[in-house]
């Protein structure tokens, strides 16, 4: 066989690669955080700010247990009108994204039952409102279920 004919095998071989290649890019699934992601970033300075006004009262605490998940608000705002999302975003498959309203009861937490959930890793946002003021909160947070 001449060096003409290796040549030739050698380039579609190569050709044949890369469209292999290019046809599993285009099949592959690619899942954003968010559908509005780029408007989303647009406005980042107010989830800053809303931060901001969460870290003058404290923090927020997940916890679970063998059957939910447990989202515990500041307790200044037991008292106070408190509306709002939780949003569980999970990179691995967006089919696992679940969003629950707020509603939480005289202690400021509220119960969010695992088998509403996938067992994975999840971007936890709780995003709310109190007497015209925005907070915000995010953390990374492991579903377990036994």
């Amino acid at each position: 066989m001449s060096w003409g004919y290796k040549i030739t095998i050698l380039y579609l071989a190569f050709v044949g690669l890369i469209v292999f290649m290019v046809t599993k890019a285009f099949s592959h699934k690619v899942d954003l955080v968010d559908k509005d992601y780029y408007a989303k970033e647009l406005k980042y300075q107010e989830v800053i700010d809303a931060k901001q006004n969460l870290q003058v009262l404290g923090n927020c605490e997940i916890q679970q247990d063998a059957e939910n998940i447990t989202i515990v608000l500041p307790k200044e705002l037991s008292t106070k009108n408190v509306a709002g999302n939780i949003y569980f975003h999970s990179p691995s498959s967006s089919d696992n994204d679940a969003r629950f309203a707020l509603a939480t009861d005289s202690l400021a937490t509220q119960k969010i039952k695992k088998s509403e959930l996938a067992s994975g890793y999840y971007k936890v946002e709780v995003d709310f409102s109190s007497e015209g003021k925005r907070y915000f909160y995010e953390q990374n947070y492991t579903v377990t279920k036994k």
